[in-house]
């Protein structure tokens, strides 16, 4: 039988021996900040995609509710609210901004009657929006102080016996306006 021989290199350092680990770290140094600027990016937009799904089922399943009657009775603070909002519409309001799961500070909310107003049949708009604020403040130049915004747009099907809703709501946010809550 033969003998094994393993080949060693007994010459000392390879050619890729210092250099090769010196090189490594040095794509290192260049990758690792890459890295993190991808992990936070995926935290700041990953937040923003949340509020951005919160608010629009807040929206969506507020507008449900008022299309189908009665809603609850709900209190809540809002924030510059328009004057003559009745106590339904406030209901409404702080319904938008319990369903949308974000804290009711981040939430503003609108309802735009069509021109026949609160009548069966009739579509009304339920609108809110959210000001978006980077986690990891990275990327606040692209994120912050934009709004995410929504329009939930339904047709009256059952009208509330006691109830009586006008067009109104909140006050937008610094910046922001409800022109894209048009009357249905």
């Amino acid at each position: 039988m033969g003998s094994v021989h393993r080949a060693t290199n007994q010459e000392g350092p390879s050619p890729r021996g210092r250099g090769a680990r010196g090189g490594t770290l040095v794509e290192a140094a260049f990758s690792f900040p890459l890295l993190v600027a991808l992990v936070l990016g995926i935290f700041d937009f990953g937040s923003a995609l949340s509020d951005s799904i919160a608010v629009r089922t807040g929206a969506a399943s507020s507008a449900r509710v008022v299309a189908v009657g009665p809603w609850p009775a709900k209190a809540c603070t809002l924030s510059a609210p328009d004057a003559g909002l009745t106590v339904e519409d406030m209901s409404i309001l702080c319904m938008l901004k319990d369903r949308s799961d974000l804290s009711p500070a981040r939430v503003r909310g609108r309802i735009v009657l069509a021109a026949g107003g609160y009548v069966e049949g009739q579509p009304i708009a339920v609108c809110s929006m959210t000001q978006l604020t980077s986690l990891t403040r990275l990327y606040a130049r692209l994120i912050d102080d934009k709004a995410i915004t929504t329009r939930s747009v339904v047709r009256i099907d059952a009208v509330k016996a006691d109830g009586s809703l006008t067009t109104g709501g909140e006050g937008a946010f610094p910046g922001q306006d409800w022109a894209f809550c048009a009357a249905p």
